[in-house]
């Protein structure tokens, strides 16, 4: 049983909080090897990849078009959530449709996306589809619905949703990762 030691206590710039769902990033399950957590916080340092080879892969949605929520629920004495990040891709073509089927397609996937909360110079990140629980168990799956608009100025594009079950809330991630398009990506502080 966990003892509680922490207060949750508002500070002045938690009024001034901002939402926004700002870059999502997305790897296979079987590319990472572990994330190191955090002894003070509920946080990641850093993740260890399986091969250097491997990277992040960048989905890039409109703005306000990226939604993450999550439901809790208590069973039987277990915690679990129910975890659901949603991106819109702007405008159908083979080279969107190849790279979201390829999640589609693929074993289980583990995401960080970067807000546009920050309390220093550098937006905040969370780690979608493991926890220290599960592990990479908690990994999501993705699935895209495609829509195109009768009239012009209509809607044409993807919406990406990755859903999963994790048994932890999520944790912040606190490091840099390796990704294919932008190189080395830090967040936090």
């Amino acid at each position: 049983m966990a003892e509680i030691t922490t207060d949750i206590l508002l500070a002045c710039n938690d009024e001034n909080r901002r939402g926004g769902i700002k870059r999502v990033f997305v790897i296979n399950k079987d590319d990472i090897s572990s994330f190191t957590a955090s002894g003070s916080d509920h946080s990641y340092t850093a993740v260890t990849l399986s091969t250097t080879d491997d990277k992040f892969y960048e989905i890039e949605g409109e703005l306000e078009t990226k939604l993450y929520s999550s439901e809790g629920s208590r069973e039987n004495g277990s915690i679990s959530y129910e975890t659901s990040l949603e991106v819109f891709a702007p405008k159908m073509e083979k080279v969107k449709a190849k790279g979201i089927n390829s999640y589609i397609e693929s074993c289980g996937l583990v995401v960080v996306f970067e807000t546009y909360n920050k309390e220093t110079s550098a937006n905040k990140a969370f780690v979608l589809g493991f926890d220290e629980i599960m592990g990479k168990d908690a990994a999501v799956n993705a699935m895209a619905n495609e829509v195109l608009e009768a009239e012009l100025q209509g809607q044409n594009g993807y919406t990406v949703t990755f859903a999963g079950k994790q048994a932890q809330l999520l944790r912040e991630f606190v490091g840099s990762i390796e990704t294919n398009s932008s190189g080395t990506v830090s967040f936090g502080s």
